[in-house]
């Protein structure tokens, strides 16, 4: 689409349960009104409305297309509490639906900084550290608990008792199939060529047999 020789970006708002977007409600964007869409996996539309110096709205399809306050919760200012779900009412946004708000309220200037402290941005951030650092934790535990199934696995395996030696370099082998070392070991006396690919081979198997 387009408008004075501009290009515009034109998105139908479509019903949602039989209900349409209110018709008294503008969507010009101006420079005294913010307007932000976002449309989720699901096909559901949200509009966010701020108008300068007024309560930001949002309008949830899924929702009737009623309007909401577009407030940062109070209980998302505490550092221990996750900023998703976004709870207005009987309105819960998914994890998607919340960074899009917050990136609305923080374009829109509708933080109140002093009273906010931290930006949502800043805390949606330090969330997402702390839940990748969580989940790279929580694999890192279940791959030191598998290192010891896939050992005595490994060992069960063996026709003949292993020396010390090869004991010490297959589980190093195993070690890095499970990717907790990034490298080898190096080979003690008596760990020839043939016997370390062998056992590097048995890391592989046994590893891949313990993860299912």
């Amino acid at each position: 689409m387009s408008k004075d020789g501009e290009r515009v970006l034109g998105i139908p708002l479509v019903e949602h349960g039989g209900h349409a977007f209110p018709s008294d409600v503008t969507l010009e964007r101006s420079a005294d009104r913010y307007v932000g869409f976002f449309e989720n996996q699901h096909g559901e539309q949200l509009v966010f409305l701020c108008e300068r110096g007024e309560q930001p709205l949002l309008y949830h399809g899924d929702f009737g297309w009623a309007p909401l306050p577009a407030d940062w919760p109070e209980r998302f200012k505490s550092p221990e509490v996750s900023v998703s779900p976004w709870v207005s009412g009987e309105l819960i946004l998914s994890q998607g639906e919340v960074l899009w708000l917050a990136a609305c309220l923080e374009a829109s200037g509708s933080f109140d900084e002093k009273s906010l402290g931290e930006g949502p941005l800043d805390r949606l951030l330090m969330q997402a550290v702390k839940d990748v650092f969580q989940r790279e934790g929580e694999q890192r535990d279940r791959k030191w608990a598998l290192l010891d199934k896939a050992f005595d696995l490994w060992k069960e395996r063996q026709a003949s008792r292993p020396t010390f030696e090869e004991e010490h370099y297959a589980e190093g082998a195993i070690k890095v199939a499970l990717a907790l070392n990034a490298k080898q070991r190096k080979p003690r006396a008596g760990v020839t060529k043939e016997i370390r690919e062998r056992l590097e081979q048995e890391a592989v198997v046994v590893v891949r047999e313990v993860e299912g």
